[in-house]
Formats: structure tokens, sequence, C-alpha cells
């Protein structure tokens, strides 16, 4: 089939064409259309977006301009009920055209714009469609088709262990392109301007990734994870508790919980001394015994029904992350800290206070006594602190990395080694697996089957 411009009723990839008003611009005649470019308009004949060059005078466009014409592409085509993971192979494709033109500095337009349209013409005629509805107003509503699946999960069983190669070199390609030539000073802008965003953003559950920095980040020694931690200690915290939850043979009764219960039971705590212990201040309602009862989190477990639970916690005074570990069984909180030296571990000790002394008061408020048929939760006294000894330090800002990794040997059933901690082993696994798994949950649009906490009674 033969792309074709004329004064009737355009095709259904004329409109396309023709509907990319970003970059396609003026009449709906079929004489010319032009693609918009610093310092002018260039109009492309008829030949040329058929596939072939329509001049010898070829003129180039930035990158950045490249990837908007993706965008739209994706949007227009999207409309006409094309699946996105045509429409991202389709710009994969065309990722491919740039690099074998040698770079951002030698974008054909000719060859951009009739692939393009070669593409979008291929997707028409042989794609799986969503029944597009007929026109009848400016916006047409985009009907996807997803597929709900149990239990995905991008964390493997091989903590510890190199990446594929293969897919490692995929990964790094896809994160390093669009750098700066001269990086700053900082980690917070490595990225030339627009060449930072994930279109359509990556799904990781609790948060929505539509940024290369939380990739960047990840992935490279000595750069501090973004927003203190939380972001991508969240998502990580959240997998791990997944992976447990769909484990066929689960090793340890265990859950985790997030930064934002570090931040509610620190809070809680601070009101509960300042308030001379009133036991009035701990409410069923609060946060906290919600949390306990396996609310408020994707993938919650009630703790009454496992005998240990991870916890992220923050060490304001050091601006550092720890990882505690409640024993149920034991009433004793272990705390696995990368930084050893004795301030640092005071500091830790204290971070793990709010834990040692509110927890036992919900416990019993709670009655887990009769939850776990277990006499021994009578008791208020604060849990012990124990620092687990023979860990190995960090070096650089990887206390997040150090944090992750305590949680998933734990989980694992492995033993944290004592040598051979490779950080940049430990990044790169990450790093890849969920750039793995966004790009799979794009390409095959799956999602994961609701996840959300049951609604818990107000007390």
């Amino acid at each position: 089939m033969m792309l074709k411009l004329r004064n009737i009723t355009p095709t259904s990839v004329e409109r396309l064409s023709l509907s990319l008003t970003d970059f396609f611009s003026g009449e709906t005649t079929p004489d010319a259309v032009k693609f918009k470019i610093k310092g002018g308009s260039k109009s492309v004949g008829q030949p040329g977006l058929m596939g072939a060059s329509s001049s010898s005078a070829h003129e180039n466009v930035s990158r950045v301009e490249f990837e908007e014409l993706k965008k739209s592409l994706s949007v227009v085509v999207s409309q006409q009920g094309i699946l996105m993971k045509s429409v991202a192979e389709m710009n994969k494709k065309l990722d491919i055209l740039i690099e074998s033109q040698g770079g951002e500095e030698n974008i054909d337009v000719d060859a951009i714009i009739a692939s393009a349209a070669k593409a979008v013409e291929n997707l028409i005629g042989s794609s799986t469609h969503v029944p597009a509805s007929v026109e009848t107003s400016e916006k047409t509503d985009l009907e996807m088709v997803v597929k709900y699946v149990r239990g995905l999960c991008p964390l493997d069983k091989k903590i510890g262990e190199p990446v594929d190669p293969q897919l490692e070199a995929e990964f790094v390609m896809w994160v390093d392109t669009g750098l700066r030539k001269h990086k700053s000073n900082t980690t917070t802008n490595v990225y030339c301007k627009g060449k930072d965003t994930i279109f359509p953003s990556f799904r990781f559950g609790v948060e929505d990734i539509s940024n290369k920095m939380w990739f960047h980040n990840l992935a490279y020694p000595n750069c501090f994870l973004t927003n203190s931690c939380c972001s991508h200690i969240d998502i990580i915290f959240y997998y791990l508790r997944k992976k447990v939850m769909y484990s066929a043979e689960p090793k340890i009764k265990v859950t985790t919980t997030d930064c934002l219960f570090c931040s509610s039971i620190t809070s809680l705590y601070e009101k509960f001394v300042e308030k001379n212990n009133d036991m009035s201040v701990l409410s069923l309602s609060h946060n906290v015994a919600q949390y306990i009862q396996g609310g408020k989190i994707l993938c919650a477990t009630p703790w009454h029904l496992v005998d240990h639970v991870v916890m992220p916690i923050n060490v304001k005074l050091q601006d550092h992350w720890i990882c505690g570990r409640l024993n149920i069984v034991d009433k004793r909180i272990y705390l696995y800290n990368s930084l050893r030296s004795g301030r640092y571990m005071t500091a830790a000790k204290e971070a793990c206070k709010p834990f040692s002394v509110i927890l036992p008061y919900y416990f019993s408020m709670l009655y887990f006594k009769g939850l776990r048929n277990e006499a021994k939760f009578s008791t208020m006294e604060p849990f012990p602190i124990v620092g687990v000894d023979g860990l190995l330090e960090q070096v650089t800002a990887d206390c997040g990395v150090f944090v992750a990794s305590f949680a998933e040997y734990f989980i694992d059933g492995k033993p944290i080694p004592s040598s051979g901690f490779d950080v940049e082993i430990h990044r790169d696994r990450l790093a890849v697996l969920f750039y793995q798994y966004g790009m799979k949950k794009q390409l095959e649009n799956i999602e994961s089957e609701s996840e959300a906490p049951p609604s818990l009674p107000k007390k």
C-alpha cells in the first residue's frame, strides 16, 4: 500500500501524518507537508513522505526535536487504536535509524519523515488494533487492552551475581543516551534538556518513574539515591514484599515496611516522649497501627502472620539510612548498618528507639498475645536493639544500596557476605532488572493485579 496525498478525504495514514501538528503544519492540501526545524520550516513533497528523499539538500534537526516527533507519533498512533507495544517498537526502530546516521548532529529530516510515515503505515496495516470509536469530536479516547498478571516482580534470586552482559549493555546504551558531554559536579543535572524523560512512565507499583535520573543514580557508584533514598527504597521494599508474597515456597515468614512508616513512628515517638509517655497519644487509627494490621501499603501482610519485619530506618543526624529487622519471635530489633564507627552506631541505635519503644505498646493494644497465641506479648518493655556484626562498610554514598541488599539477602535466606561485597554489581543488577521490567510491562501491555490493602475499621 502506497501512502498518497490528494485533495479528497485523506486515508487513515494521511490523517496521522497531517495530525502531527507539532511537527507537520500548514495546509491539508496534498502538495506539501512542512516539518518545523530551527531557522524555519522545511517543505517536504509527496515523494519524500513516501520514503524517497524529496530534495538533495538535507537539513538537520536536533535530537530533542526528534524525541518530540516520536512522542507526537505515539500520541496520534495511539488515538488510532494501536497498542503501545507497537508504538514502542516503532520508536526503537527510529532510534536505530538515528544511530546509523551518526548521532544527533546528523539527523536527516527526509529520512526520518519517510521512516516515520512507513512505520505508521506498517502499524496501520499489521498491528493488533483496539477498536477505535467513530470520530464524533476532536478528541478520541484510547481504549487500551491491558492484561492483568498475578505476581509480577522484577527481582530474581540472583542477588550478588553479575547481570547478563548483553542486558547490561542494552541498559547502559539507554541510560547513557542524552548525557551531557561535560557533567556537572552534582547528580541532579547530568542529562541534556529533554533527554531525561521516560515516556510513557515506568509503572513500579508504588510510584511511576518518568525520569532517567532515577536509573542513573541507582546504577552509578557514588550517587545518592534520589529524594533521600525514599523513591528507590520504597519501590525496592515493595517488590521485596511481593517477592515473598508470591513465592511458591517462602523460606521465611517476613514482610517489609516503607519510608513513610519510619517517619510516622518517629514523629509519634517524639510526641509520646513530649507528653511524658501519655498512652492516649497512641491511637489505633494511627498509621503505625494500620501498618501492623496489614494496611497502608501494597502487598501488605498483617504482622501477626509473620516472624520478621524488615524496615528502612533513617538516621537523620547523619543523613544516612540503615536496615532494621524486627524479630517478632525473639522480640528484638536487629540493626544492619553500613557505617560502623562509634558515632554512626550511636546515632543508628538512637534512630531505632522509636521502633523499640512504640511497637510493644501497639502489640499489646492490638492483642498480639491472642493473635499469635504467645503469652510473652503481654509486656510493654522496649525491644532490645542488637547491632549485627561482621558487615562490610560502605566507602562512598551507597547506604541505600546496602539497605536494599541487606534486606534482600535476609528475605532470600542467604547469608550476607563478609567479604567480596561489590556494590557496583548490586547497583547494576537492580538498575538492569528494573529497566527490563519497565520495558516488559510497556511492550507486553501488562499490569499487576490489584494489591491494595484492605480497608481497616477506624477505632
